[in-house]
């Protein structure tokens, strides 16, 4: 390993062995751990951010995986204590499809009295969390469940302010 390198050939000629390669350069391992230390930083670099914005100086696991997340487009789910990664869609289309759903959903939430002229978060096609100000409802799920793709909605009828210029009258004395 050379005195810059934080990533031993070793464990990288191991790794892709296991995936099944019978033979490779050791030059193509050499680009590989140089590629895996870009990404390696690249995701620390982003989990201290993700901790930074949370006001904490530690960074936790969660913020690893949020950062990957992003890093990558992924989505991150948990079945027990396994952590399975997919390749997620584009960021606009998730959002695209929460407010699909809160189109889908709106009629039906204007009739109970507990959404009325509030603030809906949609994740998943469903309600989240409702609240009075947009900006603390995205603060509050963003805190609960990280930075995650959502669409705010209003429901309810908003005091609508157009402004009309009038004309200018000029004053001949």
């Amino acid at each position: 390993m050379s005195k810059d390198s934080k990533i031993s050939l070793a464990s990288l000629d191991r790794i892709i062995r296991e995936m099944g390669v019978k033979r490779i350069s050791s030059s193509a391992v050499e680009v590989l751990r140089e590629i895996m230390e870009d990404i390696a930083a690249e995701i620390a670099r982003r989990a201290r951010e993700i901790a930074d914005h949370a006001g904490r100086k530690t960074v936790i696991a969660d913020d690893i995986k949020l950062a990957y997340l992003y890093a990558f487009d992924r989505r991150i789910s948990r079945s027990s204590d396994s952590l399975s990664v997919a390749r997620a869609s584009a960021p606009s289309n998730r959002f695209e499809k929460e407010k699909r759903a809160f189109e889908e959903m709106k009629d039906k939430l204007l009739r109970d009295p507990n959404f009325q002229g509030k603030y809906v978060a949609v994740v998943g096609g469903k309600v989240i969390d409702v609240g009075e100000d947009k900006i603390e409802l995205a603060k509050r799920v963003y805190k609960k469940y990280g930075y995650i793709p959502m669409f705010i909605g209003f429901l309810g009828k908003r005091k609508r302010v157009v402004e009309v210029p009038s004309p200018e009258i000029e004053y001949v004395g």
